[in-house]
C-alpha cells in the first residue's frame, strides 16, 4: 500500500469511528447510567488509538493535502476576542458546545459538544475535533442563567491565561 493510500485508509477508519461514536452519543451512551456506557468507553478508546495512528501518519506524510479537520481548525480560529489587551495571547482553540441542561434551582448549566450527521456542516467539523466532553457551570450572578436555553449552541474559546 502506498503512503497516500495508507493515510487515506487511516482517515476512513477514523471517520467511521466518529460516526459510530456519534450514534452512541445520540443514544445516551456517554451517561454512566446507560447500558451502552461500556461500549461508549470502548469506542472512545478506539477513537484515541485511531486518532493517534492517523496523526502519526499525517506527521510522516506531511506532504499530503490538509484534511477537512485541518482546514476547519484554521478557518474556525477567532480573529480576536474583544477586550483582549494588546500583547496578551489570542485564543488558540475554539470548540462549539450545545446547552444540554439548565437547572435554575441550582444555577447549573451543562454543555456537550455539538453533533451533526451531515459531514459538510459546521457542527460535524467541530464534532470531528471535539467528539466528547462536558462543561458544567454553576452561575451565581443574577440574570446570567437566563442567557442559556437547552438546544442553543455556543462557541467556547480557550485562551492561555497567566497562572496567578
Amino acid at each position: 500500500m502506498e503512503d497516500a493510500e495508507l493515510l487515506q485508509k487511516a482517515e476512513q477508519v477514523y471517520d467511521k469511528l466518529l460516526i459510530i461514536r456519534a450514534d452512541l452519543y445520540e443514544n445516551g451512551a456517554s451517561k454512566s447510567s446507560s447500558p451502552l456506557h461500556k461500549t461508549w468507553g470502548i469506542a472512545c478508546a478506539y477513537m484515541r488509538e485511531a486518532g493517534a495512528v492517523r496523526d502519526e501518519l499525517k506527521r510522516r506524510f506531511a506532504s499530503q493535502a490538509p484534511t477537512q479537520e485541518d482546514r476547519m481548525e484554521e478557518d474556525q480560529k477567532p480573529a480576536e476576542v474583544q477586550g483582549t489587551p494588546e500583547g496578551q495571547p489570542k485564543p488558540v482553540t475554539r470548540a462549539k458546545f450545545t446547552v444540554t441542561e439548565v437547572d435554575s434551582a441550582g444555577g447549573v448549566v451543562k454543555f456537550h459538544p455539538v453533533y451533526s450527521s451531515d459531514p459538510t456542516s459546521e457542527n460535524a467539523q467541530f464534532f470531528a475535533a471535539t467528539p466528547n466532553g462536558e462543561i458544567t457551570l454553576r452561575l451565581v450572578r443574577d440574570g446570567v442563567l437566563a442567557n442559556f436555553k437547552p438546544g442553543e449552541a455556543f462557541y467556547v474559546d480557550f485562551t492561555p491565561a497567566p497562572n496567578n
